[in-house]
């Protein structure tokens, strides 16, 4: 139901949606047997496979690659037409390309106009792409599921199709978050500007463990 070039910091997701029933397959850009545990950790629900056979096998493909290697990855995977593709990235770079900057800070670019998803949705004519899990790390996303029924986190999401929106909300439920509509496509940069929030908050108060949920008042 649902893969990824996958990044070990987002597999707590993969093995939400193979425990919830889904059919899983994973992918990367280097070595498979890496994925071994992460496999092992899905159960008979999941499996490995080069990208060309994630795009065959997946009706929903978690797109999780770094933003300066979107079109590397892109160029790997053939067609997407008709896939709903849940984005994740932000628009981000890193200190190593970039002059005068502290190592290992990492640098938002968020453009004057449009988003990662836009890009993308450019990119992939005849993809359904949907933004989702971008506005906090994905390494809380560990911690995260293991919050109470009471204390569940916020995860936005945005989209032009309504269908593949609908799904989304349904792997976004099922992986124990509660989802909240942000609207269209060209809302994805607001959903950017929320990742960079996160990240000004957590250097002004040097914490890290934390993000944002929706309260409703009484």
């Amino acid at each position: 139901m649902a893969s990824s070039e996958q990044d070990k910091s987002v597999g707590r997701l993969h093995s939400s949606w193979a425990h919830a029933g889904h059919q899983v397959m994973v992918s990367n850009s280097g070595n498979l047997s890496k994925l071994e545990p992460l496999v092992a950790e899905m159960g008979v629900n999941g499996s490995s496979g080069q990208a060309d056979e994630v795009v065959e096998f997946a009706d929903v493909i978690l797109f999780s690659v770094l933003w300066r290697k979107m079109e590397q990855v892109l160029n790997g995977l053939g067609s997407l037409e008709g896939k709903i593709v849940i984005d994740t990235m932000n628009p981000l770079t890193t200190t190593e390309t970039i002059v005068g900057t502290a190592p290992g800070e990492h640098i938002f670019e968020i453009p004057q106009a449009g988003s990662t998803s836009e890009e993308l949705q450019k990119r992939l004519v005849g993809a359904r792409i949907v933004k989702a899990f971008n506005h906090f790390p994905a390494e809380l996303l560990v911690k995260a599921t293991q919050e109470s029924d009471t204390n569940k986190l916020t995860v936005f999401l945005c989209g032009d199709d309504k269908q593949a929106k609908h799904l989304v909300v349904q792997l976004i439920e099922d992986s124990g978050f509660i989802p909240v509509d942000a609207g269209r496509l060209s809302s994805a940069h607001l959903l950017e500007n929320l990742a960079r929030l996160w990240h000004e908050v957590m250097e002004a108060n040097e914490l890290k463990d934390f993000a944002f949920s929706i309260t409703r008042l009484k």
